[in-house]
């Protein structure tokens, strides 16, 4: 889970520093200067550097250890194996894109991540696709009064009928 978590941060443009004295061999073989991996036990001092601190161990002790020692320190926790005991969860996330939903479950990721995974299957490239194309058709008429119109238009109340048919491609070219 650490991984996956520290992965989702780095794909996501952040500096990531993962303490971890059994790294996984996919963050030992990932090349960026994004990431700092120390291959050690956690200590309390860990927390004091970090913005955000994610404890996603296999070890329900440590994690435990990580959230009390930031909020002695006033740092942001997600405790993965308990996230009512951090101070924020996370969501599962699906990205289409330039789509991007994001689903909680009340502290029950495996919930929220099936969720997430019935979401994506509506939501799929089709959605990405459109909203592409909406953006560009917005910063085509920036500056001007079309847009309004044209978000009127394209987005009816059938918008999601219309990036299912197919139909929403036509709408957009009608304001190119």
């Amino acid at each position: 889970m650490g991984t996956r978590k520290a992965t989702a941060f780095l794909d996501a443009g952040a500096r990531v520093r993962v303490v971890d004295p059994r790294a996984s061999d996919e963050l030992r073989s990932r090349p960026t200067p994004l990431l700092e991996l120390i291959e050690r036990a956690f200590t309390e001092s860990d927390v004091d550097r970090g913005e955000l601190i994610v404890a996603a161990t296999d070890d329900s002790t440590v994690n435990a250890r990580v959230a009390e020692a930031c909020r002695r320190r006033k740092r942001l926790c997600n405790r993965a194996d308990d996230p009512a005991d951090g101070s924020f969860e996370t969501l599962a996330v699906h990205r289409s894109g330039p789509l991007t939903i994001g689903v909680s479950a009340g502290g029950v990721p495996a919930a929220a991540g099936q969720i997430r995974d019935e979401i994506g299957r509506r939501f799929d490239s089709r959605y990405g696709d459109a909203i592409a194309s909406l953006i560009r058709l917005r910063g085509s008429m920036r500056g001007g009064d079309d847009w309004p119109r044209a978000a009127d238009a394209v987005l009816a109340s059938d918008f999601c009928d219309a990036v299912e048919s197919g139909a929403i491609t036509q709408r957009v070219s009608q304001w190119d």
